[in-house]
């Protein structure tokens, strides 16, 4: 009966040792979780960051576009050529071309 008891002394002992490792394991588990979570939150900030950044830098560039576009716009010198079929319209604006550096168009063509 004596070996029987210390036996079961020494089981509890091992199970007792065996539950405290893995309570252990799991709070190093649980700490590994709440660093991992933290990080997921500082990475989801970190893009929303960029995400508004780039919607701003979109917002910016859409607009230096249309200030360029109006720029152009008001800066540009716009010639019509009028006139009746074989007037020489066509042969004027090859010289508006060659002399001043202009942009051809026709709808005719």
């Amino acid at each position: 009966k004596a070996a029987l008891k210390i036996q079961a002394i020494q089981r509890g002992r091992k199970a007792r040792s065996e539950v405290a490792g893995l309570k252990k394991k799991a709070a190093a588990a649980t700490k590994q979780a709440e660093i991992a979570q933290e990080s997921v939150a500082v990475t989801s900030e970190k893009a929303q960051a960029a995400s508004t950044t780039a919607a701003k830098a979109e917002a910016s560039l859409a607009e230096t576009k249309d200030d360029l576009t109006a720029s152009m716009l008001a800066s540009a010198e716009i010639v019509f050529v009028l006139g009746g079929p074989g007037s020489g319209k066509g042969t004027q604006c090859e010289r508006l071309v060659a002399e001043f550096g202009y942009q051809h168009l026709s709808a005719g063509d």
